[in-house]
């Protein structure tokens, strides 16, 4: 049985670490979610790489 992985990651203008934070875990999960705060630099070009599931919220 293999087991399914989700990996949420909460982002405010993470251009510098994204990439790879994201390189470093994508052969190793089934999901990423990305929970952006609205960020201003390139960090949603840097997601959409790796997934489309990106939410914008607050916090």
């Amino acid at each position: 049985m293999k087991i399914s992985i989700s990996v949420i990651i909460l982002t405010y203008n993470e251009e510098l670490n994204l990439e790879n934070c994201l390189k470093n875990i994508a052969d190793w999960v089934n999901e990423i979610i990305i929970v952006d705060s609205f960020s201003s630099d390139k960090t949603l070009e840097i997601a959409k790489k790796y997934t489309s599931k990106i939410v914008k919220h607050s916090f």
